[in-house]
């Protein structure tokens, strides 16, 4: 049975951040086709029209590897609003793996909280953004049920959990650069010890949508635009799901292999000689 937070936790919530919840909660109990079909048609034409013709995409081999019938944990760093989308691209176009469902966690403020957020999680998503993670002192409690549907989500098969380990996107002027991470995205990895998880680096891409088509229909070479796949990741050697140290010794190896990609991709750029951006 899919978890539901507690009273309390729901009283944590904001009304509109209630209401939104439950709208994308019904959508992800109930309405999973037409998400599904939204995401694997609509968004990855969009997506396609954006970058197609900019991605370099390395180390498919732990792409092509991966089993279709088992939850996947994707752990990637965050540069801008497309990230998923471009990974989820790269992965149907080149390695001809497409999960049935989507999930990526992301922070209530905006795409919860105000009608404009939630109508673009909708558009966009499919209301895929999902749960949403709160940062407020004295609401965190509310992020221990979002680790806990996220987990849970993952123990079922063929879901894609997108999960940002940085919690916020990175506003670094190096694209390369990875910030610290989170313990929560860890958390989540370490209650689902059957997913396969799988560190990402992508950069190139920014949030301004037509300025991006621009790009990949006029400049391509000048603007690349990187995915880097790592080897999967084992976890759940490192200790029990609810252990603090199991945790921190687990987001540090997420962010050690994606600093790693990070650092490939580096290279990669500097043997291009495009700079890249964003």
């Amino acid at each position: 049975m899919t978890p539901q937070p507690s009273e309390e936790q729901l009283a944590l919530l904001k009304p509109m951040e209630r209401s939104a919840w439950r709208l994308a909660d019904f959508v992800h109990r109930r309405l999973r086709p037409l998400t599904e079909l939204w995401n694997s048609s609509v968004m990855m034409f969009v997506t396609w029209l954006t970058v197609i013709r900019r991605i370099r995409v390395s180390g498919l081999e732990h792409v092509t590897d991966l089993d279709p019938d088992r939850g996947l944990c994707l752990m990637a760093n965050h540069r801008s609003f497309w990230d998923f989308f471009i990974i989820g691209c790269s992965m149907v176009k080149w390695a001809g793996f497409s999960p049935s469902r989507l999930m990526f966690p992301v922070r209530g403020a905006f795409f919860y909280d105000r009608p404009g957020g939630v109508l673009l999680n909708a558009l966009f998503s499919g209301m895929a953004m999902f749960p949403p993670i709160l940062r407020e002192r004295g609401r965190k409690s509310w992020n221990a049920y979002a680790i806990e549907r996220c987990a849970h989500e993952l123990r079922e098969n063929r879901v894609q959990v997108g999960i940002h380990p940085e919690g916020q996107r990175s506003m670094s002027e190096d694209p390369f650069e990875i910030q610290k991470g989170k313990v929560g995205a860890a958390a989540i990895a370490l209650q689902a010890p059957q997913a396969q998880i799988v560190p990402v680096f992508v950069t190139g891409v920014g949030n301004d949508l037509l300025e991006e088509l621009r790009r990949n229909w006029m400049e391509p070479e000048n603007y690349p635009v990187y995915v880097a796949f790592g080897a999967h990741l084992q976890l759940a050697e490192l200790g029990a799901p609810d252990s603090p140290l199991a945790m921190r010794k687990a987001t540090n190896r997420c962010m050690a292999a994606i600093t790693e990609l990070a650092e490939d991709c580096r290279r990669h750029a500097a043997r291009d000689r495009v700079p890249a951006h964003t």
